[in-house]
């Protein structure tokens, strides 16, 4: 099942909770909405263990405001840690955790929400992807489990998702350099210049929306696209905000909380997935829509994969460690953050190189 935002609100997250049996697993950047703490809440009275981890520093966030957001969480009677320190800003290691997921023993929900009023029903343009794929629900399992143990996830989970730092960067090009046009939404441009180069090589195949408070170097680099005869739209704050991360074409579908920069690639910590087949036209509605491109209506809320003829095709990579991005719902911009062009230009050199030589292929 797919749910767009603002129009699905919580009722994605709350599937996920409300259907869980003996266990819950939350993994997100910010969580305080109050329906989700009230079902989690639920969720513990009917005897499921509950485990949330979220990052410790928020952007924009004081230490009394972070403690406030904890403490209604462990009011709910949840086991609770923060992210493992790797995934924590300390010293001169930049790193933040930006995945937003939450699994059961038999669903999981991947997107780009936070699990606050923004994110789940607020103003933000999001997408949740709730899927009961039996490998991806043993791989997002996987995942925080390593992560609530303080370890590395095992390899197996690379196949699986797409996951950052390390190989994400390969596995978005595939999306991106697949035969036709592709249409992509995104919260930042970059730079990144593998991202870019392969976004510019799609010329008038390539339609993109972007928010309308993007930066100055955001700003070049949609002027350097439009150049190369892509097409693009920035989108007003109001009334939605472009907070999601998606690229759909005739193959392949991407959704998940990475950014296309390097600082979201190489250093954040992100979770995604991938599709193939059919893939997932009300994406494409709803960029058509909110971007003003004729013809097609915003749709309403949610739709299956499975009435879109779609079957699951789940990409590579996780490893730990992360930098961030982000707007003015928590999440940092990355304002100052320099050109890379010939730095980390390889997109599978991940931070830990321990993927190095990855190579992922488009399954037939």
């Amino acid at each position: 099942m797919l749910a767009i935002e603002p129009q699905a609100g919580s009722a994605p997250v709350l599937q996920v909770i409300d259907s869980a049996h003996r266990e819950l697993d939350i993994g997100v950047y910010y969580l305080d909405d109050r329906k989700v703490l009230s079902a989690v809440r639920d969720a513990v009275r009917r005897g499921v263990g509950v485990r949330i981890m979220v990052e410790p520093k928020s952007y924009g966030m004081r230490p009394w405001q972070v403690q406030k957001e904890v403490q209604a969480i462990e009011a709910t009677g949840v086991h609770f840690r923060y992210v493992p320190r790797r995934f924590v800003s300390h010293g001169d290691h930049y790193a933040f955790f930006h995945a937003k997921f939450c699994i059961n023993g038999h669903e999981a929900e991947i997107g780009t929400a936070n699990f606050d009023w923004p994110g789940l029903g607020g103003r933000n343009r999001e997408y949740l992807y709730v899927t009961r794929n039996a490998d991806v629900v043993k791989a997002v399992h996987a995942v925080f489990n390593a992560d609530w143990n303080r370890q590395h996830a095992p390899a197996w989970t690379h196949q699986i998702l797409v996951l950052s730092p390390g190989t994400s960067a390969a596995q978005l090009l595939q999306v991106i350099d697949q035969p036709g046009p592709i249409d992509v939404e995104s919260e930042e441009l970059g730079p990144y210049a593998p991202i870019l180069d392969a976004l510019a090589a799609k010329g008038k195949d390539l339609r993109l929306i972007l928010p309308a408070s993007i930066n100055r170097e955001d700003q070049r680099d949609v002027a350097f696209l439009r150049q190369q005869g892509c097409q693009v739209r920035l989108l007003p704050a109001k009334p939605i905000y472009q907070h999601s991360k998606m690229i759909v074409g005739s193959r392949l579908a991407f959704i998940g909380s990475e950014n296309f920069t390097q600082t979201s690639l190489n250093r954040t910590g992100n979770l995604g997935c991938c599709s193939m087949g059919r893939i997932l036209p009300s994406c494409k509605r709803s960029l058509i829509g909110i971007g003003r491109w004729p013809g097609v209506r915003t749709p309403q809320g949610v739709c299956t994969l499975q009435r879109a003829g779609c079957r699951d095709w789940w990409l590579r990579r996780r490893v730990g460690c992360r930098g961030f991005e982000g707007n003015r719902h928590g999440e940092k911009a990355t304002q100052n953050e320099p050109r890379e062009h010939g730095v980390l230009d390889t997109p599978n050199q991940g931070q830990d190189g321990r993927l190095s030589g990855f190579s992922p292929k488009i399954p037939k």
